[in-house]
């Protein structure tokens, strides 16, 4: 459990930005020899969707990029961004290679209020499972992907709501994915994933059998980005995204106490409420929820 925050900084909803653009396979090639492309072109659309994300009329409680589409040579910009203009960030940082050994990780950056000064904490969560075509990349130029097969979820606890992360193909572990199961009111799935349809049926399952929101942030050529929450097939998509040459950022919300009150009542209950689908069986919040 990581809680980053005070009582005072709890909130009924979150705005959560969802940065769409293109993950360009040359630079994910680039990454793997360890000459990323650190181009002023390249930070400068960085730079403009850091500068939407905190506009006066859509601030963002939580900036989500897509996986490998930060270079690690930025990672101080994004700390000293979500630092000063108080504002959570994750995003996938492009393979880190030491020696011949590549990793992958999502970092998560969140403030946090200590007697009027703000404060960030910066968690790499290195990527439990490889997807194959991403090892076979790898493996075939002579290196080592290092996968972190003893990973377990870590809770954060960020302005009174709780999620965990995926890197998109850890989605595909069942077991994985159940262990969350009354433990988070929202789930951030960063992804560089062709396998649209594939991960687009993991996605509606998981917001269902989990019951809680789900953020999806695909790399925009592949698309199906979304903010997905446990309803009607009609009305579950709540943001959904492909496409475009330009970076732009699309923001809207997740309202975590509407989400906690229904989970809170029974089935009889919750049947005439059509807000949401009924909650799975053996449900309960965890004490970190409630």
């Amino acid at each position: 459990y990581i809680i980053t925050q005070n009582k005072s900084e709890n909130k009924e909803k979150l705005k959560i930005g969802i940065v769409s653009l293109k993950t360009s396979i040359k630079n994910i090639e680039n990454a793997y020899v360890s000459t990323p492309n650190l181009s002023y072109t390249r930070l400068q659309g960085i730079f403009d969707i850091l500068n939407q994300s905190i506009n006066h009329n859509h601030k963002v409680d939580l900036l989500v990029f897509p996986e490998v589409s930060i270079p690690y040579a930025w990672v101080h910009l994004l700390a000293r961004f979500a630092k000063k203009n108080n504002i959570g960030i994750v995003f996938g940082v492009e393979h880190i290679k030491i020696k011949n050994v590549i990793s992958n990780y999502i970092c998560v950056m969140l403030p946090f209020d200590t007697n009027g000064h703000t404060g960030l904490f910066i968690n790499f969560e290195a990527k439990k499972f490889f997807a194959p075509n991403e090892k076979i990349d790898i493996e075939s130029r002579g290196f080592k992907a290092k996968e972190n097969t003893e990973k377990q979820p870590t809770l954060y606890k960020y302005r009174g709501g709780v999620f965990s992360t995926f890197n998109c193909y850890e989605l595909t572990d069942i077991r994985y994915r159940s262990s969350l199961v009354g433990e988070v009111d929202f789930l951030l799935a960063i992804e560089y994933n062709k396998d649209v349809n594939y991960f687009s049926n993991i996605i509606d399952s998981l917001a269902r059998d989990i019951h809680c929101y789900v953020v999806q942030v695909n790399t925009s050529d592949y698309g199906d980005s979304r903010i997905v929450q446990p309803s009607q097939t009609e009305s579950k998509d709540i943001v959904k995204l492909k496409g475009g040459e330009n970076i732009y950022l699309v923001v809207d919300t997740i309202d975590i106490k509407k989400l906690r009150d229904f989970q809170i009542k029974g089935h009889c209950l919750q049947k005439d409420d059509r807000s949401f689908k009924l909650v799975p069986p053996n449900y309960e919040l965890s004490p970190l929820r409630k």
